[in-house]
């Protein structure tokens, strides 16, 4: 989580605010979110990803909301390149770019959609979810207008998400490498 939250400072777009959401965690997060002079916000109880997320988001202020698990880190340009896309397509609302990921061997993630252009995902998100999680961000009101994640899921619910999104939302893609998407035993997918 240091390592997240420092590569959130260090972004050559800085966000507005930062806001982290402890879902009952049992180690030191708190204090290492709290020291890095975050906004802090916690659920009642474990209640999984998607029940954070949605405190997160309905805490928020402001128009975008750029996600990034606890986990995974930026580039520092993360930001400024989902801004650059903000700018290129405007008639979207999810924005994301491509991750590396490495657990000692490290492979950067294909990205086969078009960069630049507002895209309609429906019948791609069919055959797979080509938006990750800690490389997208959203309009908060396209996030609102579909209820947020839904809060019974536990795993794939980014992905439950972006389907219901594509119903109604364009989503645009960057080709740069701007996320670090960490693989590792303790991580909530290979459990």
């Amino acid at each position: 989580l240091a390592q997240t939250l420092e590569s959130v400072r260090n972004q050559t777009l800085p966000p507005r605010e930062v806001i982290v959401v402890d879902d009952m965690s049992s180690d030191t997060s708190v204090e290492i979110a709290r020291a890095s002079g975050v906004r802090v916000l916690s659920t009642e109880m474990n209640s999984g990803p998607a029940r954070a997320r949605n405190i997160g988001i309905c805490a928020a202020t402001t128009e975008f909301i750029a996600f990034v698990d606890a986990d995974d880190y930026w580039e520092p340009t993360h930001l400024e390149e989902l801004a650059n896309l903000v700018a290129r397509c405007p008639s979207a609302s999810v924005y994301y770019s491509r991750v590396r990921m490495t657990d000692g061997i490290i492979a950067t993630a294909p990205l086969r959609d078009p960069a630049g252009v507002p895209l309609d995902l429906r019948a791609r998100l069919f055959q797979l979810n080509p938006v990750p999680q800690s490389a997208a961000a959203a309009r908060r009101r396209a996030l609102t207008a579909v209820g947020g994640y839904d809060e019974a899921l536990r795993f794939s619910e980014d992905y439950d998400l972006w389907l219901r999104l594509s119903r109604t939302a364009l989503f645009a893609a960057s080709h740069a490498v701007t996320v670090h998407y960490r693989i590792h035993p303790g991580q909530a997918t290979r459990q």
